[in-house]
Formats: C-alpha cells, sequence, structure tokens
C-alpha cells in the first residue's frame, strides 16, 4: 500500500513537471508572439511614419505640383471671382470679378469639377487688374471682357481651343504698354484676339512686347490678331507656318519681324501699311505671298523672293515706295517695268538673280543705306535710332540725292543736310513730327516741289550761308515762311538778326 501511495506522488509530481514546463513553453511562445506583435507594431509604426514622412514629402511634391501648375497657370484661380453655370450644367462662364482683390488674375481651368469655357462680355469691364492667366479650357471670351482696364499690363494667353473672334469684340484696352505671352501649347491665336481699331472708339492697345514660350507650337497667327497693335517688334516661333490675313495690318510702329523659318503662307494684307518695318527676311519654305500682304509699307528697301515662292497676290508690294531692289530667286517672272507679281517692281531700280546683275544697295556703318550704280546716288533710308543725325560727306566719294520717302516717319528732331545733297526728291520727310532743327547747308539743292522737308512754327532752320543767299532760293523762300531761321555768322554779329554758329563742343549755338 505504502508502495501504491508513493509511486502515485511520483506520477502526480511527473505531471505537475510537464504542466509546469508546458505553462512555461507556452508563457514563453507568448512573450515572443508579443514580441514579434510589438516588433511588428513598431515596423508598421516605423512604416506609418514612412508612410507619414511619405505623404508630406507626396503633399510638399503635390504642393510644388500645384505651384508649378499655378506658375503654368492652369489649375489654381483667384478666389473671390463670379461665375454662372451653363444652361445645360455641364461647364462655367466666368461672370465678373465679383468679390475678388486680386491685381495678378489667374483664371481656373476647372470650377467645383466642372470646365471653365467662358469669360462673359464685361467680365473685368474697367477693373484694377494688373495681369490676367487665360487658361487651356477657355473656349470663348466675348465682347469688352477687359476692357478699359487701365493697368492692365500682362496677359499670358493659353487657351489652346479657343474659338476665333468676331470683328470689334474688343477684349482688351489698356493705356500702360502690355505684354503677352503665349502659352506653349497654343497652336493658334485666335483672330481678332488683340485687334484693336484705334480710331473707332477711344483708347489704344498700345502691346509692349509678344512673346512666345520656348518649344511653342504655334502654327497659325490668325486673322486680324494683332491688327492696329502699337507694337515695335516681334520674333515669330518657327512652329508658326500661317500668318493669316491680316494678322498684322496697320501696326504703324512696327519696325523689325523675324519671319519662321517654316512659314509657308502670307495671307492677304497680313502686313498691310506697316510703314514703319525696315527688313523682311523670307524663310525658303514660303510658298505664296497675298493679295496687298505689303501694300503702302514704305520703310524697306530691299527683297529677296525665296525659290520656293510660286505665287504673290495682287498689288502685294503696292507702294513701297522705298523698293528699289529685288533679289528672284524664284521661277517668277519678275522684271523691271512688270505690273504683275504684285507691282513688286513699281518702284525697283535694280532686279537681279543669283546668275544675272549683282546687288547695288549697301548700309553704312552708322545706318545709312545707300544705292549705288556708276554715278547715280541716293540715299534711301535711316536704320539708327539717332535723334540728331548728320548725313554723310558723300557716297563713296559722290554727290547723291536723298530718296523718296527716305526718312517717312523719323523720330529725329535735328538733320544736317551737307552741300553733298544735290537732291530732295518727293516726300522724303513726310510725317516727321518731331524735327525740331534743320541745318542746311547749301542753297543750291534741287528740291522736288511735293518734297516734305520739316517746316512750320516749331521748327529752326539754320542755314551755312547770308539772309541773301536764302532769299535767291524762291523754294527754301517759300517753304519756310513759318519757321524761326538763323543764318550762320562766324563771329557775333555787330547787326540785328537772327544768327547762329557752332560753339566749342561743335553744338549749335544762336548768337
Amino acid at each position: 500500500m505504502k508502495k501504491l501511495l508513493i509511486l502515485f506522488l511520483c506520477v502526480i509530481l511527473s505531471l505537475s513537471s510537464i504542466l509546469m514546463l508546458s505553462a512555461c513553453k507556452d508563457k514563453k511562445d507568448d512573450n515572443e508572439k508579443d514580441s514579434i506583435a510589438n516588433n511588428e507594431n513598431e515596423s508598421d509604426n516605423n512604416n506609418d511614419d514612412h508612410s507619414s514622412d511619405d505623404s508630406t514629402n507626396n503633399n510638399t511634391s503635390d504642393d510644388n505640383q500645384k505651384d508649378e501648375v499655378n506658375n503654368n497657370n492652369e489649375q489654381i484661380g483667384s478666389e473671390g471671382l463670379e461665375y454662372t453655370l451653363s444652361s445645360d450644367g455641364t461647364y462655367y462662364i466666368l461672370s465678373g470679378i465679383g468679390a475678388c482683390s486680386d491685381e495678378h488674375i489667374v483664371i481656373p481651368s476647372t470650377y467645383q469639377k466642372l470646365p471653365v469655357k467662358i469669360i462673359d462680355e464685361d467680365a473685368f469691364y474697367e477693373s484694377h487688374i494688373k495681369s490676367v492667366v487665360i487658361p487651356e479650357s477657355i473656349v470663348v471670351i466675348k465682347k469688352y471682357a477687359f476692357y478699359n482696364c487701365a493697368m492692365l499690363e500682362k496677359i499670358y494667353f493659353n487657351a489652346t481651343c479657343m474659338n476665333d473672334l468676331s470683328e470689334n469684340t474688343y477684349i482688351f484696352l489698356s493705356d500702360a504698354p502690355i505684354e503677352v505671352i503665349i502659352g506653349k501649347n497654343v497652336t493658334k491665336i485666335p483672330s481678332y484676339l488683340f485687334n484693336f481699331k484705334p480710331y473707332s472708339i477711344t483708347g489704344e492697345l498700345k502691346i509692349k512686347s509678344i512673346e512666345f514660350e520656348d518649344q511653342g507650337s504655334c502654327q497659325i497667327i490668325g486673322n486680324y490678331a494683332f491688327a492696329n497693335a502699337r507694337i515695335s517688334k516681334i520674333t515669330l516661333p518657327d512652329s508658326v507656318t500661317r500668318i493669316g490675313c491680316g494678322a498684322f495690318r496697320s501696326c504703324s510702329l512696327l519696325e523689325e519681324i523675324k519671319m519662321p523659318e517654316n512659314l509657308q503662307t502670307i495671307d492677304n494684307e497680313a502686313f498691310y501699311e506697316c510703314r514703319r518695318l525696315k527688313e523682311v527676311i523670307f524663310p525658303d519654305t514660303l510658298s505664296s505671298i497675298g493679295k496687298n500682304a505689303f501694300y503702302h509699307c514704305r520703310s524697306f528697301t530691299t527683297i529677296t523672293i525665296p525659290k520656293s515662292v510660286t505665287d504673290i497676290g495682287i498689288n502685294a508690294f503696292e507702294n513701297c515706295s522705298k523698293l528699289v531692289e529685288i533679289e528672284n530667286l524664284s521661277e517668277l517672272p519678275i522684271s523691271l517695268g512688270d505690273t504683275n507679281n504684285g507691282k513688286i517692281t513699281s518702284n525697283a531700280l535694280n532686279v537681279y538673280t543669283d546668275k544675272d546683275g549683282s546687288k547695288k544697295t549697301f548700309e553704312t556703318s552708322d545706318g545709312f543705306i545707300f544705292y549705288e550704280d556708276g554715278d547715280i546716288c541716293y540715299l534711301l533710308g535711316y536704320k539708327g535710332d539717332n535723334k540728331f543725325v548728320k548725313l554723310p560727306e558723300n557716297c563713296h566719294g559722290k554727290n547723291y540725292e536723298i530718296y523718296i520717302e527716305a526718312f517717312v516717319n523719323s523720330d529725329m528732331h535735328t538733320i544736317f543736310i551737307p552741300s553733298s545733297v544735290t537732291a530732295i526728291k518727293a516726300r522724303a520727310f513726310i510725317l516727321c513730327i518731331h524735327f525740331v532743327n534743320i541745318v542746311i547747308e547749301d542753297c543750291t539743292i534741287n528740291v522736288d516741289g511735293l518734297s516734305e522737308l520739316p517746316s512750320g512754327s516749331n521748327v529752326n532752320v539754320y542755314f551755312l550761308g547770308t539772309e541773301s543767299e536764302w532769299s535767291n532760293n524762291s523754294f527754301l523762300k517759300n517753304k519756310f515762311n513759318y519757321s524761326i531761321k538763323y543764318y550762320y555768322s562766324e563771329s557775333e554779329p555787330t547787326t540785328d538778326g537772327n544768327f547762329w554758329h557752332y560753339d566749342e563742343n561743335g553744338e549749335i549755338a544762336v548768337w
């Protein structure tokens, strides 16, 4: 019996040990599980932290992207603008400036998850804005949308699918010179977008500059897109293949334009009456020049017609009074006295090809353009920007004549005409409204009766001769009836009268 009891106790102890070992193992396993769980939680937390960092970074990146988008003027809009839902509920119309107090307006592409497609009539009429961003989504801009925005200085245009406008819409009007930037995704400048007719309504559109973003894709300058704009120069991107009808018509201040390398078509009246345009270089891709394309462009003197040109429209170069020389590389039969091919030779003195003849015009280092053919020398114009202009003493040692409209629209205020000038052709100084002083060295100049020598009560005439010599020249005597005339005297006169001399600095001085 006693042995059985001892055996029973041993069994109980064995079982207890086993149970204790099992419990310990379970506890160890649980601890290991807890440790793994904790590690996983820490890992998750770390991942969450990283995720949070990534999220923060992503948010920062998104903010940067948003800022970038904002800089690209596509998404983030100015707050407080007024919108109207379209009748079919599919898009919004920007109807007014509303409560927005921004001077620099960014029109968003979307509003409440719908596209903004229209800028309404008078939307920003007489507002205080200084700049505006027009996004890709805009399809229509209505009449007078930015009319009388007297402080408007900058327009970023990025509407890629905008419809052409109609005449007399007058979208923009500003007293300040406007900088226009064309977005790189714009393929066409809509017709009449920046058009303005200065005589039809009060005010004017002064465009300081037109710039196309790098790597732009603009292919077409729409009809009358920049007509009447007061811009002095422009560089068109090489992507442009067509300059539309009247695109730069009557841009009276336009002096310089760089034609695109891929240009194919210049439409009718594209540069009609761009009177200050001094030089045009056509690319080898050009095929046609439209009717009246360069009508009355009376400042450029030479033109090269590329081999690629197959058609020149009626009167394309009519009244280009200073166009004296044409280099014809095309197959068109252009010759002196020819009234076809846009009347390009109406005023020409020389037509030549790369195989026949040679160039007879040249430009001096100080900006004077001459035509020289044997003993014939004409001063055709001046490309410099000096306000005090002293004409050359001679042309390669020869006397010369001042040609037709040589100084048309010049901004100079003083001109010195030396004795080497033998004649002044018709309208040589037409529209020279800034003249104050004219120095005439010799009274034997043969002046065409139609010549527009600067004269009037606001013009001072300094004559390098005596009053009696002046009186013996009927033209000079009659032409300057209302001008103040001064006669040259090396020493201070002892008699009454108007006299002048050169001071120690070579400047005009009145005794």
